[in-house]
């Protein structure tokens, strides 16, 4: 049934009655969320890809404002900022995105379903995988003013946990921050923030805190692939179900900008199972069970 809900396009010359999934990459999530967003709302979607192309991105918003759909589901940043700053004034969901406030991503036509995890529920994972861990140490750009980040601070303080930030101009100023809080830290809990954490970046504080046994929190499981010890994220099904409420929402007559952005209804738990072997954390393998992926690096890497 739900091949007949969902609409593969390339070509965009045609009248639009159908709602539109704005897709920032060709991703396996991205498609299952399409796909799940479809099934749980019960009407037709077209699928449009811009592949992280920006000529393709303005081309796509172009030929949108001129055949506009009547809802926009745009999945991931590229995706979401396309359709808010260049797209049709039409009604935006938007998911997948990792700090909307970053792009921007708001409105009166705007509302959307956060990607991160609640701080609090990260925590209580870190407590069951990582005991001992009593010292938090957070890197975090000047710039950044989400409130999202005083969220995860002020969580971790309620939860016991001793925190340490620093904030920085740029990736650069990285290494030195980090040279600054190792001593008194006992884990990184890496917060979505793009001027702070780029390829070079990650990968001198994934290597680091190897070297000082320090378990990382990110939050991505991409970057829990590349050797951060877990991610706890929104689950991709829950997401779809929870945008195709706020869809149907709108358009049953309320106006998107007046909903507020939900959480994350469930959560998912990826841990690199050897990123905990390296860091020595003896955990009883029943744990494990309650782990939703377990990844484990290429060889080589």
């Amino acid at each position: 049934m739900t091949s007949t809900l969902l609409l593969l396009s390339l070509g965009l010359a045609h009248a639009r009655s159908a709602i539109v999934v704005l897709t920032s990459e060709e991703l396996p999530r991205y498609r299952t969320t399409a796909t799940a967003f479809a099934a749980q709302l019960g009407q037709p979607v077209e699928v449009i890809r811009i592949k992280g192309q920006r000529e393709r991105a303005m081309r796509v918003a172009a030929e949108l404002t001129t055949d506009p759909p009547p809802l926009i589901l745009a999945l991931g940043e590229k995706a979401a900022w396309t359709a808010v700053h260049h797209g049709p004034n039409v009604p935006i969901v938007h998911a997948m995105v990792d700090d909307p406030s970053r792009y921007e991503i708001d409105g009166a036509f705007v509302t959307g379903v956060r990607s991160d995890a609640p701080p609090d529920a990260v925590l209580a994972e870190l407590r069951l995988y990582a005991p001992d861990v009593q010292r938090i140490g957070i890197i975090i750009s000047a710039g950044n003013t989400s409130p999202r980040v005083g969220a995860a601070i002020q969580a971790a303080k309620e939860a016991g946990f001793e925190v340490t930030a620093r904030r920085v101009g740029t990736s650069r100023d990285v290494k030195r921050a980090f040279g600054n809080i190792r001593n008194d830290v006992d884990a990184l809990w890496v917060l979505p923030d793009q001027d702070v954490i780029d390829p070079t970046s990650f990968h001198y504080l994934r290597r680091e805190a190897s070297r000082a046994r320090m378990p990382m929190l990110a939050w991505s499981p991409a970057l829990v692939e590349a050797g951060a010890l877990m991610a706890v994220t929104a689950d991709a099904d829950r997401v779809a179900a929870q945008a195709a409420i706020l869809a149907q929402r709108i358009l049953d007559g309320e106006t998107a900008g007046a909903i507020p952005m939900v959480d994350p209804a469930a959560t998912r738990v990826v841990l690199n199972r050897d990123t905990l072997e390296s860091l020595g954390l003896n955990v009883d393998e029943g744990l494990l069970d309650f782990v939703d992926e377990v990844v484990r690096q290429p060889t080589g890497r």
